[in-house]
């Protein structure tokens, strides 16, 4: 019986719209998204670490002051999870930024010259098809592009990540890769990092309400 991965496969090969998995998955970015503490707690944390920076600069700060900070930024965020539900958040988002292109989200195994492509930029489904009319055996694996594939330049000029978020999502993205080795800390919770959460949270949102919008949905969001 086709599996769900072979229904989407079908559709590079021989054509249709995406709607309905796109929508899927930003849904399911915008459900991940809202269970990150630090998306929840977002307004509290930034004003917790403006005050940290602004004491730090301004005058000092005592040991204290840095521990009392320290336990009420920790309070509202979680030091792994968190991480791993943003990177989830935003590999849903990418992918289906991706799909609504009419790009490849799936890892592409044959032709070996578009598996040698889609490591470095986007593949479109024409490519795939203009690979099968040339006889070229075309083969997908059961998997998807990994993050790190998904943030280099040229994937993000079509998932229009604003640069300076970037990085921070690379930053995330490496902490989460460390998820067994790694010393939890608040300090790690800094400005550039809440501010790339919070656009992170608010772009995947956006996007769902111009869905909605556009097909006349209820605009009421998923939770």
């Amino acid at each position: 019986m086709p599996t769900y991965h072979d229904h989407i496969v079908d559709r590079y090969l021989k054509g249709g719209a995406f709607h309905v998995e796109t929508l899927t998955l930003f849904t399911s970015a915008h459900s991940m998204i809202q269970k990150a503490r630090v998306v929840q707690n977002i307004d509290d944390i930034l004003q917790l670490r403006e005050l940290f920076d602004r004491l730090f600069k301004e005058k000092g700060i005592e040991p204290t002051e840095i521990d009392v900070l320290h336990k009420l930024i920790s309070n509202n965020y979680e030091y792994v999870t968190d991480d791993v539900l943003m990177i989830s958040a935003f590999e849903l988002y990418a992918k289906g930024k991706l799909l609504a292109e009419n790009f490849v989200p799936h890892v592409i195994d044959k032709p070996n010259c578009l598996s040698k492509k889609q490591k470095k930029r986007p593949v479109h489904v024409s490519d795939l098809k203009a690979a099968q009319r040339r006889g070229d055996d075309v083969c997908m694996l059961y998997k998807t592009l990994m993050c790190r594939t998904l943030l280099k330049p040229k994937y993000i000029a079509i998932i229009a990540i604003q640069g300076e978020h970037v990085e921070e999502i690379k930053k995330m993205n490496k902490r989460r890769n460390f998820i067994h080795f790694r010393e939890p800390s608040a300090y790690d919770i800094k400005i550039p990092y809440l501010r790339a959460c919070e656009y992170l949270s608010s772009t995947i949102e956006a996007r769902l309400n111009n869905i909605a919008q556009s097909n006349s949905m209820p605009a009421s969001l998923p939770t």
